[in-house]
């Protein structure tokens, strides 16, 4: 591309070998950023920067590589390569007849390429910035969910099923029940990896879900335990999806089976419930097919089956129990589906909260133990972030005693932490919408919960 004649724009700008420079530092700026970005990318994802999640930073990245590898398939130079030569012209000086990056690749290593080979270094180029999304992807679930949100609240002001200010009567019920819908399958994603731990620990059902006349099928309920079972060695509960559709609580409580828990079964008895509320599992749901949290159902009464079971199970078991961690996500659709569903069933008036960006517990007010809440934040913060207060010094509502813990009083709220009298209590809470955060950090996060939970609670009965 050795031009032999000077545009006429070029001719109007002042100092033109000076603003050559310019462009060219500038090219150069953005070739060191294609090359440098891709490195730093692998090695973040490699050891959990968060920052290379960032969304605008991976898509420029990818967008420049994109149109490098157009232009040199299409035969054409980079327009800032354009823009320099004809400024160099324009202030008498020569230009040169190859891209940007094949002068100046050429010049460092002293020998002349072929054209092809920088275009095959391109397009390879390209491949492995592809191949970083994939294995570390940008989070952007986050930004339209919500949006999402923020779009619910604004054109639906009032939930669609019922009469704002009344409580929901049986056709509310029904027509709620009848908007829900199965998306995805407990037999394929959890009671299969449940049946991969039988070779390492005892599987038991400890009951049935009798929701075939209401939903079209009954869902059976698994525990796992440790196959050597000691009653003199203290128990660590972990109970997952008591809220079905916080995915990484059933995961977390899974993943932790399949890769922690043997290592502890020589201390403990390990007792884990990976999901107590299938139905809500499959079709994405805070309640059961009954509209009844499971979560405040932790009661004598136990207004969900899913609860009552439970605690059935939990009472035949021999031993005293140690710790007990609740693994459970804080998610956008608190705001934009299950807080509007619950005002508009109790009659009332929807107040949305903020939802915290980042890994928070919930510690019982009527047991704290900030020691062990704080190890098992430091054992999350290798995971992912830490959830900040907003501006009130607030997480959902609640006062911070710590950065990323509040306390609700468990028992009293009928809430699954208040399930055992264990001295070690804790709820995870999961952010997965978050821009900072993948699924598998999601549920690395929940296993590192229940790790620093442990290792705390055995160091200090010792």
């Amino acid at each position: 591309m050795n031009k032999q004649y000077i545009p006429e724009w070029a001719t109007h700008i002042p100092y033109p070998s000076l603003m050559a420079d310019i462009v060219m530092i500038l090219h150069a700026l953005i070739v060191l950023f294609v090359i440098v970005a891709l490195p730093l990318t692998i090695i973040g994802g490699i050891q959990r920067w968060r920052w290379i999640r960032n969304t605008w930073f991976r898509l420029t990245h990818l967008v420049i590589i994109l149109v490098v590898v157009i232009q040199a398939l299409s035969g054409r130079y980079c327009p800032l390569t354009y823009v320099e030569q004809d400024l160099r012209l324009a202030a008498g000086q020569t230009s040169y007849d190859t891209s940007f990056v094949d002068q100046w690749v050429s010049r460092l290593i002293y020998f002349d390429l072929p054209a092809w080979v920088f275009m095959l270094t391109y397009v390879l180029f390209c491949l492995a910035v592809m191949y970083t999304w994939w294995r570390w992807p940008p989070r952007v679930v986050g930004y339209r969910r919500k949006f999402e949100s923020r779009l619910y609240m604004k054109h639906n002001e009032t939930y669609p099923i019922g009469t704002p200010g009344k409580p929901w009567d049986e056709a509310d019920l029904n027509a709620w029940l009848t908007r829900q819908r199965v998306r995805r399958s407990y037999e394929k994603d959890v009671l299969s990896a449940i049946d991969g731990l039988r070779d390492d620990f005892t599987v038991e059902t400890y009951g049935t879900l009798p929701y075939a006349s209401l939903v079209g099928r009954d869902y059976p309920l698994y525990l796992v335990k440790s196959r050597k079972w000691d009653v003199n060695k203290p128990i660590l509960v972990v109970t997952g999806g008591v809220h079905g559709y916080e995915t990484s609580g059933v995961h977390g409580a899974i993943r932790f089976l399949q890769t922690k828990a043997k290592a502890y079964e020589s201390s403990v008895n390990v007792l884990v419930f990976p999901c107590i509320s299938p139905w809500g599992y499959e079709t994405i749901n805070r309640w059961n097919p009954l509209a009844v949290d499971p979560n405040r159902s932790f009661l004598p009464e136990a207004p969900a089956q899913e609860a009552g079971l439970a605690m059935a199970a939990l009472a035949k078991i021999e031993g005293d129990v140690l710790m007990h961690i609740d693994l459970h996500e804080t998610t956008d659709t608190d705001n934009s589906e299950f807080r509007p569903a619950l005002a508009a069933r109790e009659g009332t008036v929807n107040t949305n909260w903020n939802i915290p960006d980042g890994f928070y517990l919930v510690g019982d007010s009527e047991r704290p133990t900030l020691d062990f809440q704080k190890a098992i934040l430091k054992s999350v913060r290798k995971v992912t972030h830490i959830a900040e207060a907003d501006e009130r010094n607030e997480l959902i509502g609640a006062p911070i005693d710590y950065p990323g813990l509040i306390h609700y009083a468990g028992k009293r709220h009928g809430l699954c932490m208040g399930l055992t009298d264990a001295p070690y209590v804790s709820t995870t809470e999961v952010y997965p919408d978050s821009a900072q955060a993948t699924p598998e950090e999601c549920v690395e996060a929940q296993v590192a919960a229940v790790v620093g939970g442990i290792d705390f609670a055995l160091n200090a009965r010792s």
